[in-house]
């Protein structure tokens, strides 16, 4: 099949797509990487105001003493009124995004993509803004390990990056309920469809840890309740379930048990359901984790949450098959400078096979390190594992003066398009931006400088989208930006190795 002619002349048309130079020679027929045209900035959905809450202020169940003020959630109902916030694709693998960083979220129908809330719409207010979540590198690993640990048996993705393309649910984590002119007591809000149960896509749901106190243990349950409100779970009276505001003795987790619903009491449930369990309910609307008839994968070191040494890191998969046997297992791996996609029969990572296991070596690993694997058998089975999280060392950012750079790498579509989406947070506290730019360095060692895109209005972010050829093997690229006031700054140089 031919290929399309923009891809037959990428030597001679290069300069154009990239909207830039390219440093190094160019052998003619070469495949080469090329930065893709800017796209426009995806618009908001209109943020049309939602009836404000009657009354005012989040669901706080009255007093019980059996459960501490600080601990309590709530909910805001959404009702469907012809407009449509609500999608319901019951079975559909969801991704969760927890947000540590903070930011400033508008009114409207919930669209975690544009930082629309319809929590924030309910409280009567155009917009919030909220602060960074105070936890350690360490704490924060703990706690992401934990609410992925809730939700491991669904397919329901728990990530702490934004991811590139919208459609993904967003956790705020961090600020004071007082911000949504909330009572001090309330530890979580969020949204729910209670008429007709139907899972809110683009849900942006929210914790306060200082509402909640310093257990770890605690902001992880209620990150899992105001989540599963999403999904349109209810409050029950199952003190073993994180959809409960009863004492319990141990770390609450979905239940595969019916029960009552209320908060102190037993009261009808949502959507005139008799009773609720937590698991069946979860697994119609977002599914099991894992193809039964596909191969078995899993992670089986490092623990999540682990914090190690910077240097050196191991990681292990054990994968089976039933039908078939196991002809890959790749390795999908960032950390504060590192992107890879590692085959283990490939060239990228040192990996070795015993029996079910094999064991890739990630070298140079530093800062919070987020992996997941996948296998594919030799009957077309395909499954991949959760992802884990652990903290090698200490990835510092270098200190860029005034203005500061966040950088990230999305790979999401990789496989399909081989595309890689390169994203920036760009700050300054003298003026603004004018300009952003990343230098690309491709397998060969040819560099070129490309001008990002602004991600959309009053975003603070910066993209641009590579073509990678063909071909694998080492790629890298650093950001430099420069403000109003004449600050230049660059990046930390990152690395991308590709086995595909």
């Amino acid at each position: 099949m031919r290929r399309p002619l923009a891809l037959l002349l990428l030597a001679p048309s290069l300069a154009l797509l990239a909207g830039g130079c390219v440093y190094g020679s160019i052998e003619p027929g070469d495949p080469v990487d090329y930065a893709l045209v800017c796209a426009l900035p995806a618009t908001a959905p209109s943020s049309t105001a939602l009836a404000p809450m009657s009354p005012p202020g989040a669901f706080v169940p009255a007093a019980d003493p059996a459960r501490p003020a600080a601990i309590r959630t709530g909910y805001v109902p959404i009702v469907q009124d012809g407009e449509g916030p609500i999608f319901d694709m019951t079975g559909v693998a969801r991704t969760v995004y927890l947000n540590r960083n903070g930011g400033t979220l508008s009114g409207g129908y919930d669209d975690a993509a544009h930082n629309v809330s319809s929590v924030v719409a309910g409280t009567g207010r155009g917009s919030v803004t909220l602060p960074k979540a105070n936890f350690s590198d360490k704490d924060w690993l703990k706690f992401v390990s934990c609410v992925s640990d809730e939700f491991s048996r669904f397919n329901i993705q728990i990530v702490q990056d934004r991811p590139a393309v919208a459609g993904f649910m967003m956790q705020m984590v961090g600020g004071s309920p007082s911000a949504l002119g909330l009572p001090q007591a309330v530890g979580g809000i969020a949204p729910i469809d209670k008429n007709g149960c139907a899972v809110i896509e683009g849900a942006v749901t929210f914790i306060f840890p200082d509402s909640l106190g310093g257990s770890l243990d605690v902001n992880c349950e209620a990150a899992a309740q105001e989540i599963a409100h999403a999904f349109s779970l209810d409050h029950e009276l199952l003190a073993s379930d994180p959809m409960t505001y009863l004492d319990f003795g141990g770390h609450k987790v979905f239940q595969d048990q019916d029960a009552s619903c209320g908060e102190s009491k037993s009261r009808g449930c949502i959507c005139k359901r008799p009773q609720q369990n937590s698991v069946k309910i979860l697994s119609e609307k977002a599914g099991l984790f894992q193809d039964a008839n596909g191969p078995m994968v899993a992670l089986t070191s490092p623990a999540d949450g682990a914090s190690l040494s910077a240097g050196a890191l191991p990681i292990t998969v054990h994968a089976t098959s039933a039908t078939g046997s196991i002809d890959r297992v790749t390795l999908h791996y960032h950390d504060a400078g590192n992107w890879i996609v590692a085959d283990c029969a490939g060239h990228s990572l040192p990996c070795r096979r015993s029996g079910d296991d094999f064991t890739f070596t990630v070298p140079g690993a530093r800062g919070l390190a987020t992996f997941h694997a996948e296998a594919a058998d030799s009957v077309g089975g395909v499954n991949v594992t959760h992802t884990r999280t652990v903290l090698a060392g200490v990835g510092e950012n270098p200190d860029t003066g005034a203005i500061r750079i966040a950088v990230s790498v999305n790979l999401g579509s990789f496989a399909a398009t081989r595309q890689v989406a390169l994203n920036a947070t760009i700050t300054t506290t003298a003026g603004t931006i004018d300009e952003a730019t990343v230098l690309w360095t491709d397998r060969r060692g040819a560099t070129s400088s490309n001008p990002m895109c602004p991600a959309g209005a009053g975003t603070n972010g910066w993209t641009r989208s590579i073509q990678a050829a063909p071909t694998p093997g080492e790629r890298s690229f650093v950001v430099e930006a420069d403000d109003s006031e004449g600050n230049h700054a660059a990046s930390a140089r990152f690395t991308i190795l590709l086995d595909r």
